[in-house]
């Protein structure tokens, strides 16, 4: 036996010896087989007929089988029919030893179950050819099935990571919700509503109020690039520096001198912001926001707008304008500059903060919906009736139907009272 055929049959039978069954009605052809084979250090079990066969592989089942064509009461072809039967996990690999010789003898043997011939008077070498190389397809038979058991344990784990990973996004979204505890807050002389809507789990916009003294409200919005965990651990972050428990730590805040707080410019707080993206925090997201400071006595309100969609002023007779020149997101380029701009909210009107997600939408043809249709989809409706973020939300998923699922959509709106 040649060294390669050696080492390829060490490599097969690297782990237990493979069993084979010997199948036919001679002693004498079974002991040839049988010597042959242990030589090769196969384990071999013999059986002298195909229904004794059939029993012996129904208690135990062989790698590999040997069986005679002719023999009485079942010849090979009819056992390799009832062996086929098995179930996969118990079948092997099947030569079938033949001293026939007819043209259609492999088609038949073929379409009975058989793999491979051998025909007699068996050659020693051409017999040790057609074994290796049905250990070979054993082999990798094995290896498929290993590599099929490893990859669906993989699959399991994963699916066991995912299902960890939801639940913390889970966790994770309610403590996002928990930043817009309410929907509608009542304020001195008018009313704010929020809406946030998440495209996944959890997003990266952000919308909030508070008040800081009786005579001023504040309204923001934020919207930080990409989605997902990064853009939510710098939402949350950002959301500590509005906290409106914390007055030493809230950004928009400034102490006088004579201790009373009080509210910084909107663009001087902007600058903040950009000064500490580049200076504190190590990421390449940036954000846009749009920010207001409102007297809730003559609706005065001081506004920066930065790279976010222009606020929308709602007036009394229902015409909607938008205010502001755009600005530069934060944290996109450093020491750009942020302007102030100042606009007055009438009685009965209102100033409405939204997200890209909004006029970024697509309709059902695939059109954006943008600045004028978001106006169009508010046109008719009624400012002073509670609700109308819910409201102008139902219409957005009427016109968008993709919407919430590509973009997080958020709003923040301040109506005045008459």
């Amino acid at each position: 036996m040649s060294d390669e055929t050696q080492e390829e049959d060490g490599a097969a039978m690297a782990h237990a010896p493979r069993r084979v069954l010997v199948v036919d009605d001679s002693a004498s052809q079974r002991r040839m087989m049988r010597y042959l084979l242990e030589g090769r250090g196969l384990a071999v079990e013999e059986a002298e007929s195909g229904r004794a066969a059939l029993d012996l592989v129904a208690q135990t089942p062989v790698d590999l089988v040997l069986s005679d064509w002719m023999m009485p009461d079942m010849d090979g072809l009819d056992f390799c029919r009832a062996y086929r039967r098995h179930p996969p996990e118990k079948q092997g690999y099947v030569i079938l030893v033949t001293a026939r010789e007819e043209k259609s003898d492999p088609a038949m043997g073929l379409d009975a179950g058989a793999d491979d011939f051998l025909r007699k008077p068996v050659d020693p070498s051409e017999f040790h050819a057609r074994v290796r190389a049905g250990l070979r397809i054993l082999d990798a038979r094995d290896a498929l099935s290993a590599a099929r058991l490893k990859a669906e344990k993989a699959l399991h784990e994963v699916k066991a990571l995912y299902r960890r990973i939801d639940r913390d996004l889970e966790d994770a979204a309610r403590l996002q919700h928990s930043l817009v505890p309410e929907r509608a807050i009542e304020v001195r002389g008018g009313r704010v509503e929020l809406l946030l809507q998440p495209a996944h789990h959890i997003g990266g916009d952000l919308v909030g109020t508070f008040e800081i003294t009786r005579e001023q409200v504040v309204i923001y919005a934020i919207d930080v690039s990409g989605h997902g965990i990064p853009s939510a651990l710098l939402t949350a972050r950002l959301s500590n520096y509005f906290s409106p428990n914390n007055r030493r730590q809230n950004i928009a805040v400034e102490i006088r001198a004579d201790g009373t707080p009080g509210l910084r410019r909107p663009d001087a707080i902007a600058r903040s912001l950009s000064e500490r993206m580049f200076q504190e925090l190590d990421t390449d997201l940036y954000f846009t926001l749009a920010y207001a400071d409102i007297d809730l006595d003559s609706g005065a309100a001081r506004l920066v707008q930065a790279g976010h969609p222009h606020p929308l002023l709602l007036h009394p007779d229902g015409a909607i304008t938008p205010i502001g020149d755009g600005g530069a997101p934060i944290g996109l380029v450093e020491h750009v500059p942020f302007e102030m701009f100042t606009a007055r909210v009438p009685p009965g009107g209102g100033l409405l903060l939204v997200s890209d997600g909004m006029t970024e939408c697509l309709d059902r043809e695939g059109a954006e919906l943008g600045e004028a249709g978001l106006i169009a989809l508010l046109s008719g409706a009624d400012f002073r009736a509670p609700g109308l973020l819910d409201r102008l939300h139902a219409r957005l998923r009427d016109h968008c139907p993709a919407a919430e699922d590509s973009d997080d959509i958020s709003a923040i709106l301040f109506l005045r009272d008459p």
